[in-house]
Order: C-alpha cells, then structure tokens, then sequence
C-alpha cells in the first residue's frame, strides 16, 4: 500500500484542559480542536518568526467549546488565540495535543 503524501492534512482532537480550582484540584473540561498538520520546516520556521501566537494561528483551524460570559460559542479568531497564548493552562494542551497526534500517539484522556 502507498502513501499519498497530502499537500493538506488535518484532524480533529479531543483537548483535556485541567484549570487549577481550590486546593490541590483541578476543574476538568475538555474542547475539540481542529489543526492543520504542517511540515516541521515550516513549523520551525513558524516558531522562529512569531513563537506561540504564530503557531496558533497557523496550526489551529476551528475549536468547539468556547463559550463568551453570556454562554455564547465562541469561534476561533485573532481574540480567542490572543486569550489562549494569555493562559498557559490553554495554550500547554493545545499545542502539546497536535504534537502528540501528528507523533502517532493514542488520545490520552483518561484525566478529563
């Protein structure tokens, strides 16, 4: 069997987010990301040029479960990814997911 080596991939994946609540426990959600799988050059190069923001911005391609002070969906824009790179309890996940799926790697969710 051949691979077909795609000018376009992507996927969608299931993000564990633990924010920090009380003492010693976390609030457990998660959110679905879609990402566009890019070459490591690229993504290199991406990194080099503009960090996390930059990355985001070009990896990250739709997300579910957003939601605004009023319960509204929230879709994925310039603000969303600017409060993402604002919260390391985000932006840790999010990234560490598109990693660990483009690797090979089984959703580890049993945390969530």
């Amino acid at each position: 069997m051949a691979f077909i080596l795609a000018e376009e991939r992507k996927f969608k994946a299931t993000v564990g987010i633990k924010l920090p609540a009380g003492l010693d426990s976390f609030d457990k959600q998660a959110i679905v990301c879609e990402y566009l799988i890019i070459p490591e050059s690229a993504m290199n190069a991406t990194i080099k040029a503009g960090g996390d923001k930059a990355v985001l911005k070009t990896i990250l391609k739709s997300v579910e479960g957003f939601l605004d002070d009023d319960g509204e969906p929230l879709y994925l824009d310039d603000g969303l990814i600017n409060a993402i790179c604002d919260r390391t309890y985000l932006l840790e996940p999010i990234i560490k997911t598109y990693y660990s799926r483009v690797r090979g790697d089984e959703p580890a969710l049993k945390n969530v």
